[in-house]
């Protein structure tokens, strides 16, 4: 059964991008709908309905941890039944009788085929066959009857997130322990000095292989460019020139908002809306803008002018517009502003200013009455969240990272070494990165990838990327996995994951490196 179902989206004749009306279920609304039948199939794996309810609050809290890439799979009901039998044959230990009743609840039930059976079970077709009822009806209609005159309990969405929590911790504790053997054999450390051109003995450290022995995963669940073609968050791919080296592209409303690239020619950058087979054109500004919440509307800075007024000015223009949907509001000392995130009460921009009295500097601008403040501390911001109101950046060394209270200025916590980037959606996470040279920028070969706990700064996870580059600032994937392009010293070039618990796959196909290749186009 296939829930997410959606028609094709033919681009127009010029290259435009059709409106998109597929969408993939939230978790909630797909439990309300599917977990009745998970609830039988449960039930009759075990043979009573309050044995069933641990099986299947592990198989949703598993769903829950990979929801945001299942969500978008063609049959979430097979992963969750795949789930579901999994960890029954797990609590039977995998008893041949055990594995004989999964086989005619599957059949006999869930209508699945026999080739369709051993597959889920990793099995032979004829050992599936093998595995008959006497009168096969007879069972099909005790199956019915058993769950038709059953009671099931709906399981809280709070108990589900529990236990998903415990089993990332297990996780994360395994890895450590994995990783802290690793480094311990010496052949094996050799072994990794030798791929990476390095290692720092961080026991959170595991070997990464050269991108194209990396395992493929799923897809990446936000969207994504390649070269002239834009790969939206549910895998539909629009190549249009407007996409050709454009830096952030994000879907708003019936359309995309597409930011092009700055050029020798163009210190500006043209802002651009797709609206179905169209493009409208609507000004030029800095690179990046912001879309916040679900509904709110975009955050975007624009030039006066897409032409410089004089070509010898570094900083071109002489005002600039912070744009919120329909409301302007000007602003005035700073040149341009280059929107990051948003807070409670405002956008949080980037303020370049061509007066080195005033230098640039971080601001959160309120676009309903025009008024501007300034934020302490932060000399270059790179992430916002309205949860917490919290805003990382770097420091005015430029060696340091830290983490500001929006409100009071007050610094929360301090990284030395390491470059802050984006919050996680919830604003549980913040993603840092560091280069094998211990420098906050970008390019250097085995850089690293990290994660902390935005509030407090303790350390989630540490990742070295031994022989890889970094090539752009790490988006994130749901709470629970960093995305990003990384290049290996072949100039190869890829989209890669590493989730929360250190493990590293691939989200695409592995290419040339090229400027205009694989760039994370998302806001957050």
């Amino acid at each position: 059964m296939t829930l997410n179902d959606g028609a094709a989206h033919p681009r127009g004749e010029d290259g435009g991008v059709a409106s998109q009306a597929r969408t993939a279920p939230d978790l909630p609304d797909w439990l309300a709908a599917r977990e009745p039948a998970l609830q039988r199939t449960a039930h009759l794996l075990t043979g009573d309905v309050d044995r069933a309810q641990p099986l299947v609050l592990e198989t949703l809290a598993r769903l829950d941890l990979t929801w945001g890439r299942v969500r978008r799979s063609e049959d979430i009901d097979a992963e969750a039944r795949r789930l579901l039998v999994g960890a029954f044959r797990k609590a039977s230990r995998r008893d041949p009788a055990a594995d004989s009743q999964v086989v005619l609840v599957l059949r006999h039930h869930d209508q699945l085929t026999d080739p369709e059976i051993a597959d889920l079970l990793r099995s032979s077709v004829g050992a599936v066959r093998a595995v008959s009822a006497p009168e096969p009806t007879a069972v099909a209609r005790g199956f019915t009857e058993a769950t038709d005159t059953a009671d099931y309990p709906t399981t809280p969405l709070a108990a589900v997130a529990e236990r998903a929590h415990e089993i990332r911790l297990a996780r994360r504790r395994t890895a450590t322990k994995v990783a802290a053997a690793v480094v311990a054999a010496g052949a094996v450390a050799a072994a990794v000095v030798t791929l990476g051109g390095g290692h720092d003995g961080d026991p959170a450290s595991l070997p990464v292989a050269p991108l194209p022995q990396l395992r493929l995963g799923a897809a990446p669940e936000v969207g994504y460019l390649e070269g002239d073609t834009f790969v939206s968050s549910s895998g539909d791919r629009f190549t249009s020139p407007t996409f050709h080296r454009a830096s952030t592209v994000a879907q708003y409303d019936d359309g995309l908002l597409v930011a092009g690239p700055i050029t020798s020619r163009r210190p500006f950058p043209t802002i651009s809306r797709i609206i179905r087979t169209s493009t409208v054109h609507v000004g030029c500004g800095t690179p990046s803008f912001v879309l916040g919440a679900a509904g709110a509307d975009p955050a975007y800075w624009l030039s006066d002018s897409c032409r410089p007024a004089d070509p010898r000015r570094l900083v071109y223009g002489d005002t600039g517009r912070l744009v919120l949907g329909p409301t302007r509001s000007t602003t005035t000392g700073v040149v341009a502003f280059t929107p990051i995130g948003r807070v409670s009460d405002g956008v949080v921009a980037y303020g370049a200013s061509e007066s080195r009295t005033v230098g640039n500097a971080t601001y959160v601008l309120q676009a309903q009455d025009g008024a501007s403040r300034l934020v302490s501390h932060v000399e270059v911001p790179r992430g916002a969240t309205a949860n917490g109101d919290l805003i990382s950046g770097l420091a005015p060394s430029l060696t340091d990272s830290l983490v500001v209270d929006a409100d009071t200025n007050e610094i929360r916590w301090r990284l030395p070494d390491w470059t802050l980037g984006r919050f996680s959606p919830s604003g549980r996470y913040v993603v840092g990165f560091r280069s094998a040279a211990g420098l906050p920028h970008l390019g250097a070969a085995s850089d690293s990838v990290g994660i902390w706990e935005a509030d407090t700064g303790h350390q989630v996870l540490v990742r070295d990327l031994p022989g890889l580059m970094l090539d752009g600032l790490p988006v994130w994937e749901g709470d629970d996995a960093v995305l990003v392009v990384a290049e290996d010293r072949s100039g190869r070039q890829a989209i890669i994951r590493v989730d929360l618990d250190g493990t590293v796959t691939r989200a695409t196909g592995v290419g040339a490196g090229l400027p205009d290749g694989f760039r994370l186009a998302a806001t957050r």
